[in-house]
């Protein structure tokens, strides 16, 4: 019998299944909202894997709504993750980390705009009036508990365009749950938040997703996110072309944080108590990570 794949929290906010289908796993992501869509899979080039020959990109098939993934394979990293060791966070960010800057060698088309997820969380950040009334208060009550200069630190970020420096394709959203792996292979999914803007983006999302595994869920050590941190960022920089900015590293963490607040209020279903203590658990993360000026939390 086919059984949808249980949806895991933190991994993504997209509604998921995985069914066997002639001897390989069919996997089909829907997006949450209409305002939540998925970007235009048409125009990516091949992408050439020579520097992890046991890994690659999957495009998939479908509309901004749903896509279907065929896969050969079917175990999810972040199903993995709550029970994994320092030396096995540190392969798969390795593989993250070469996978980007292979990525991030080519040149976006000039069409290409920021990961729509950024631009959502701008209009989220700065407006909330289209949010429902519970969700409306969730936002207000975020902001609040964050200081004025976390505030005014991701206002700066926001009004950044991404395209002041060098501008690389984007995966968009990169967390270990776009990536389904086994012992000898991995496949990255992509297409659904395809954008332009410095590398330091997609690297700073994969960071997040780990202190955030480690800070508010708990369920991986912090030495683990730091060996991971370090390893992602070596992997990319012995492949990729493209220096990177440890500050912008550290100011897109934050932003990440922050957006992944911003998309569990939107779109998620949520109860009172994490309206009130997980709120409260990520604002202290963030207020913590700006006055420390880097991304050891």
């Amino acid at each position: 019998m086919n059984r949808p794949h249980p949806i895991v929290h933190g991994s993504s906010l997209r509604e998921r299944h995985i069914h066997r289908v002639d001897g390989l796993y069919l996997l089909t992501r829907r997006a949450p909202m209409r305002n939540h869509r998925f970007t235009d899979i048409h125009g990516i080039p091949p992408l050439s894997f020579d520097a992890l020959a046991d890994a690659g990109f999957v495009i998939g098939s479908g509309t901004d709504r749903e896509r279907a993934y065929r896969l050969e394979i079917g175990v999810n990293d972040i199903e993995l993750l709550d029970r994994r060791e320092t030396d096995e966070l540190c392969t798969a960010l390795g593989r993250w980390g070469t996978a980007l800057a292979v990525l991030h060698s080519i040149s976006p088309d000039r069409e290409i705009g920021e990961p729509p997820a950024r631009t959502r969380f701008r209009q989220w950040w700065r407006n909330g009036d289209e949010l429902s009334i519970g969700r409306r208060g969730a936002r207000e009550r975020f902001l609040k508990l964050l200081t004025d200069t976390s505030r005014d630190f991701v206002d700066v970020l926001l009004s950044t365009p991404l395209d002041t420096g060098p501008t690389v394709l984007l995966h968009g959203w990169a967390r270990l749950g776009q990536s389904m792996t086994a012992p000898d292979r991995t496949r990255f999914l992509l297409g659904e938040d395809i954008g332009a803007g410095p590398p330091e983006f997609d690297l700073a999302t994969l960071v997040a997703e780990l202190i955030e595994r480690a800070v508010i869920v708990r369920s991986i050590r912090i030495d683990a996110v730091r060996a991971a941190h370090r390893t992602l960022l070596a992997a990319y920089e012995a492949h990729g072309t493209v220096p990177l900015s440890e500050e912008l590293v550290d100011g897109f963490i934050v932003e990440a944080l922050a957006r992944h607040v911003g998309d569990f209020i939107t779109f998620a279903q949520f109860d009172a108590g994490w309206d009130r203590v997980g709120l409260e658990e990520f604002a202290q993360l963030i207020n913590r990570l700006v006055d420390d000026g880097g991304s050891n939390p």
